[in-house]
């Protein structure tokens, strides 16, 4: 029974360390859906996708709202005016905002880095930076003063 309960402990750690693996060093492993956690609140927030762009750099769009006020479940952007107005959807409104914006996969660091977020509440943008621990992605957006904050995303089902 002990050489049972062994041999499944072992099969469960490869598992776990070969998905490991299979994101690290791959520029594309970011790529697809994922559900953003509020790092104030806790709360799902959205479900964003990131892609590369034909200039190889990649980006991540709003694709869904999650939890939103009732009648708000997709709301102008408001704070896509002035300097941000380039974050602005031909509609407007919130959802299909292209808030990362020209991350570039750095190898020996394991990261996408050089890049930007937008928090289109807030209306703040931050130098951003990605990287991947299993299958959690975190993000950091990094204030010009050098303060941070980090949110941890998981891949959408």
């Amino acid at each position: 029974m002990k050489r049972i309960l062994f041999l499944f402990v072992l099969m469960a750690i490869v598992l776990i360390a070969s998905k490991s693996v299979a994101y690290s060093n791959n520029p594309r492993a970011i790529v697809g859906l994922w559900q953003t956690i509020d790092d104030e609140t806790q709360l799902p927030k959205s479900i964003v996708k990131i892609y590369r762009g034909s200039d190889g750099k990649y980006y991540g769009k709003i694709e869904k709202l999650l939890n939103p006020e009732p009648g708000r479940e997709d709301p102008d952007c408001e704070k896509c005016t002035g300097k941000f107005s380039h974050y602005k959807t031909s509609n407007g409104k919130t959802i299909g905002v292209i808030f990362l914006r020209g991350l570039e996969y750095n190898e020996k660091r394991n990261r996408w880095e050089s890049g930007t977020i937008f928090d289109p509440k807030k209306g703040k943008e931050y130098s951003c930076e990605l990287w991947l621990d299993g299958t959690t992605l975190n993000v950091r957006g990094i204030h010009w003063t050098g303060l941070s904050r980090t949110q941890y995303w998981h891949p959408e089902k």
